[in-house]
């Protein structure tokens, strides 16, 4: 069969694309470690035959997935499919991706393709540097309970920060609470809000540990350390913020922190004037992003209320596990509005201490 010049055109075209994603595809081999930008650490990804998989810190399994390059137009294309366990496809993963030698920068997102190397907005942004060949691997550090930084509660007898609305400040008890450390130095304030907002008796809250509505006025915060870190171990500016309770997102990005569900997000006092709950989960996200000019928001996360916690305010500690390192956590109760069968909301703010992913 003679063919003709155009097919003989495709045909070369179709073979340089193959050589280049087999070139591309041999410079992905090997094992590259790095974080992703303005989020968690520890992450080592893998590329073997086609395949892709990552681990974190060492020992969490991040899975596995077949990967498809496709170099026709930038940004270069690096998708993923995730390879359940009994071998069948699962879950598509939509990249783009920058080489530069044995620097890798990938770009992913679970539900649309991204347009820009960034986190945030659904997508994930990994930066990672190939490991050289041969080095030695670190063997995963066994989980340790180190005795926790230890710090102070004490009632703060003046009333909330001027810089807060004054609707906001009017939900706010008449005093605070002020966390520092063992020797005195303040870290930060915080005013609960009275007569929370709560769910009605019939309201599921299989999805939560709190009976709030995401987007409820909680409190508000005064930052006094510069080096005040929250869940992520994100660095927040002093300032003053408002406190409003939020349930993490339930996407393919914070599976493997499912367990974390419940926080307090800070919003800017600047931004935040309105008591009234934010019910729309982006413009909640979007000025908590604003708050901190970063890619994700500032989040203390609540422990679930546990029993027993008579003393309040109080600084209870809980011992590292395999999912969050030593922590500090703010005992505190106020009162709650909206159930007859709630009439105090007993808060558990981790106010130290930090998630492993």
């Amino acid at each position: 069969m003679r063919l003709t010049a155009l097919a003989l055109i495709m045909l070369a075209t179709q073979l340089a694309v193959a050589a280049d994603n087999a070139d591309t595809q041999k410079k992905l081999t090997g094992t590259w470690k790095g974080r992703v930008e303005n989020g968690a650490t520890g992450h080592e990804i893998t590329f073997a035959d086609g395949v892709v998989s990552g681990v974190k810190d060492g020992t969490r399994d991040l899975g596995k997935g077949t990967i498809k390059l496709d170099l026709t137009s930038e940004p270069y294309r690096l998708d993923a499919t995730e390879i359940k366990k009994d071998g069948g496809a699962g879950k598509p993963y939509f990249g783009i991706f920058a080489l530069d030698g044995d620097s890798l920068t990938w770009c992913v997102g679970t539900k649309e393709v991204p347009t820009k190397f960034e986190t945030g907005n659904g997508q994930f942004k990994l930066v990672l540097k190939r490991e050289a060949a041969g080095a030695a691997k670190t063997p995963p550090a066994s989980v340790k309970s180190s005795e926790p930084a230890k710090y102070q509660v004490a009632e703060l007898k003046e009333p909330a920060p001027e810089k807060l609305s004054a609707s906001v400040r009017e939900t706010l008890g008449t005093s605070g609470l002020r966390i520092s450390t063992a020797g005195g130095e303040a870290i930060c304030d915080i005013w609960l809000r009275t007569n929370v907002p709560v769910l009605s008796a019939s309201s599921d809250l299989s999805d939560r540990k709190y009976p709030l509505e995401s987007g409820t006025l909680v409190g508000a915060l005064r930052v006094s350390q510069k080096k005040a870190g929250d869940f992520r171990d994100f660095k927040v500016a002093a300032g003053v913020y408002t406190l409003r309770y939020a349930l993490q997102p339930t996407d393919g990005i914070h599976e493997a922190t499912g367990q974390f569900r419940d926080f307090l997000v800070l919003l800017s006092a600047a931004d935040d004037t309105d008591t009234a709950r934010i019910s729309n989960a982006e413009d909640l996200s979007d000025l908590a992003i604003k708050a901190t000019g970063a890619s994700h928001p500032a989040i203390l996360y609540l422990n679930p209320p546990q029993s027993g916690r008579e003393k309040s305010p109080a600084i209870v500690y809980v011992a590292a596990s395999n999912t969050h390192g030593d922590l500090a956590i703010l005992v505190a109760q106020t009162s709650a509005a909206g159930n007859e069968s709630i009439k105090a909301l007993q808060l558990e703010v981790v106010a130290s201490g930090t998630a492993k992913e």
